[in-house]
């Protein structure tokens, strides 16, 4: 466990170019060469040879900054697949959704986006996932109770098979009837939670047009 804990979640990578920094320092050389040749000519040449001088002085000095930039390159490499390994450090997380028109917002896409968020790949303790309906409608709440319902079904489901795409009218849109190199079991529950999936349409669907849902 100590060993697990102690892995880092990123590693900060040195992107040193040997050629590259070698080609901008002799340019810097150049530009210093030529300050100094203008430096020179001041007396020769006057205020042309000043205001020339003022110019690629400034060139020079952006030209600095900009290598100060490149001198020392690093890039970040994360490692995502270490993060659960510490799950007694992650924080808690809590998630907001927002509505406030179930015309204009379809409690089905309002419920599939909170049936994503509960069953994100994070422990089940740290995850709060909030409903604000700034509408206060019947048919929201009502969505929402029959969500709670069909959650006990898809969480379990996107968990034991490690579904990607964990928001269901996505998932069922991209994905077609299972082929026959899948397991039996999952077939099974592919074909139970479709068919729960669409009776919890159905329900929402027929509540919204009589915007008194019947209980069960």
């Amino acid at each position: 466990m100590s060993n697990q804990s102690s892995l880092t979640l990123y590693e900060r990578v040195n992107l040193r170019n040997n050629k590259f920094l070698a080609v901008e320092l002799l340019l810097l050389f150049l530009l210093f060469s030529l300050l100094t040749y203008r430096f020179l000519s001041l007396k020769q040449y006057g205020i042309p040879a000043l205001l020339a001088f003022l110019c690629e002085s400034f060139f020079t000095f952006m030209w600095i900054l900009v290598l100060n930039i490149k001198w020392n390159q690093i890039k970040y490499v994360e490692y995502p697949d270490r993060l659960l390994k510490r799950k007694t450090e992650l924080p808690a997380v809590d998630m907001f959704v927002t509505t406030a028109d179930a015309g204009l917002e379809p409690p089905i896409l309002t419920m599939n986006t909170v049936l994503s968020l509960l069953a994100v790949d994070y422990p089940v303790e740290k995850v709060a996932c909030y409903l604000s309906d700034d509408g206060a409608s019947p048919l929201t709440y009502y969505a929402l109770v029959e969500t709670s319902k069909f959650a006990k079904i898809w969480l379990p489901f996107c968990k034991k098979y490690d579904i990607s795409i964990r928001a269901p009218f996505r998932y069922f849109a991209t994905s077609s009837i299972p082929s026959q190199d899948e397991s039996f079991e999952f077939r099974q529950e592919w074909k139970m939670v479709k068919d729960k999936y669409e009776m919890l349409c159905e329900k929402i669907e027929d509540a919204s047009k009589t915007f008194a849902p019947c209980k069960d």
